[in-house]
């Protein structure tokens, strides 16, 4: 693994597919994911900008980060892009194409988003539809568990909001400052888990997916998450050495809440 200087931070590539070529964008970092609709992009003025094309509007959002809305397609012209993946084929095609067959036959990659509940955990990248701020939910309907913080309205949709220090019996938390929402899909149905915070997003070799130790697992003892946890990612930190991420298991967490509600 190769580390940064001192002094610079880790920068992250966005990888974009314009038609059948992908291309990287170097960016400082990835702060969050976001869905929406076509009608959520609001138009913004952009008067006399040469390359106005490349912006599609602006994409609200609840905490009033607002941001402006690139659109991959008009960042280069369909003959730049042409251009620069022709010539980066004819340059790196035979390494880029040994380099995938030596992947495809030695291991595969996965992206988790990274979060924090008392301890570090990931989920995977493909189950968390969104990431919300922490806010007022708009209602908590009577005779719901403890657990439930209540509902919230989310792009036309209902969603229930889950605290999932209350669903496992952990301790509050001091610092609410750094809370968010993980917006997941289950069978259906939209949820909304409240953790501690969002770190960051990673991607990991299956190579480095174990199953659980028991001891980690903490199995049958309340107060921790982990005692629904079934794998772990074993990844460097910055120094190099290993460190232990409790992975998610939405189907342990989706049994886990039946049995809250009552089936």
């Amino acid at each position: 693994m190769r580390h940064p200087p001192p002094g610079e931070e880790e920068r992250r590539i966005l990888i974009v597919r314009l038609g059948d070529d992908l291309l990287g964008l170097l960016v400082d970092s990835v702060d969050d994911v976001r869905a929406y609709y076509d009608s959520d992009i609001l138009p913004i003025p952009m008067l006399g900008t040469r390359r106005a094309g490349m912006f599609r509007g602006c994409l609200p959002h609840p905490d009033g980060k607002d941001a402006l809305f690139l659109a991959a397609e008009h960042i280069f012209t369909q003959g730049e892009v042409a251009e620069i993946c022709a010539g980066h084929r004819r340059l790196y095609g035979d390494e880029a194409a040994a380099a995938a067959r030596r992947e495809s036959t030695v291991t595969r990659r996965q992206v988790y988003l990274a979060f924090s509940l008392g301890t570090p955990w990931a989920a995977d990248i493909g189950q968390v539809r969104e990431i919300v701020p922490f806010g007022s939910i708009a209602l908590r309907p009577p005779g719901m568990p403890d657990c439930v913080e209540g509902m919230m309205q989310l792009r036309q949709q209902m969603v229930c909001v889950v605290d999932l220090r209350r669903l496992y019996g952990m301790p509050a938390l001091d610092d609410l400052s750094e809370r968010k929402i993980l917006i997941l899909e289950h069978e259906g149905e939209s949820f909304g888990l409240v953790v501690d915070g969002v770190d960051s997003i990673m991607t990991v070799s299956d190579r480095q997916r174990r199953p659980s130790p028991k001891l980690t697992r903490n199995e049958g003892l309340a107060g921790d998450m982990r005692r629904d946890l079934n794998e772990v990612l074993e990844v460097p930190d910055e120094h190099g050495v290993e460190r232990v991420i409790c992975l998610f298991d939405k189907e342990r967490f989706a049994a886990t809440l039946r049995e809250q509600l009552g089936g």
